[in-house]
């Protein structure tokens, strides 16, 4: 008979999701999950979460913890509680949106650093690459940023799927060569009500 194997441990890792309202952050993350269904807008009420389990190249089992955060101002508030514990994010900015680049760069990627949590893995990516001719921020310009600060680049679609699958396997793969005590602290904040479908849970 066979030997039977024992199962890999599992890395579990906290990623969270940043940028202005409207970039497509809950969208991105939906479609990655397989849960993107419609093109009708998504508003995330306070933050949603969901996980999704890799095994990276070199063998390693990396189970990402993925908290997608509102980007209205009238939650920034509580952001830096949502990156307590982070191992990961990703700083999403519209492709369309000169603003919520400029905001991308000053506002939540300063929010990152002022977590001060050790290691973090960053991944930088523009959405709504599906309209990229009407782009008013160049592909050169963001790359070049993101490589100054030594964080991943990415430019994606949430709409058609382009390049989604790369960013959070990139991540994940970044992961499984670091190594970090794997314990996730969750913000003891009351939510309101939840709802989960397959997994993915949003609020309110």
């Amino acid at each position: 008979m066979a030997a039977v194997l024992p199962p890999p441990s599992v890395g579990r890792f906290k990623m969270v999701m940043l940028g202005d309202a409207s970039v497509g952050k809950t969208t991105l993350a939906m479609r990655f999950s397989g849960l993107h269904q419609s093109e009708k807008k998504i508003a995330t009420a306070s933050v949603a979460n969901f996980e999704k389990l890799f095994i990276t190249s070199n063998g390693a089992a990396i189970k990402l913890d993925i908290w997608d955060t509102a980007g209205n101002e009238r939650f920034r508030a509580i952001t830096p509680m949502y990156l307590r514990g982070a191992r990961a994010a990703i700083v999403l900015y519209d492709i369309l949106s000169r603003e919520s680049f400029e905001q991308a760069k000053n506002v939540w990627i300063e929010e990152v650093r002022r977590s001060q949590e050790e290691g973090m893995v960053v991944a930088f990516v523009g959405n709504k690459l599906d309209k990229k001719r009407y782009r008013k921020v160049g592909r050169e310009e963001a790359e070049q940023y993101a490589a100054s600060e030594g964080f991943m680049f990415f430019e994606a679609s949430a709409r058609t799927a382009e390049n989604v699958e790369a960013v959070f396997h990139a991540v994940a793969e970044e992961l499984g060569t670091r190594k970090y005590d794997d314990s996730i602290e969750k913000p003891n904040i009351r939510l309101g009500g939840t709802r989960t479908y397959g997994g993915w849970m949003t609020c309110c």
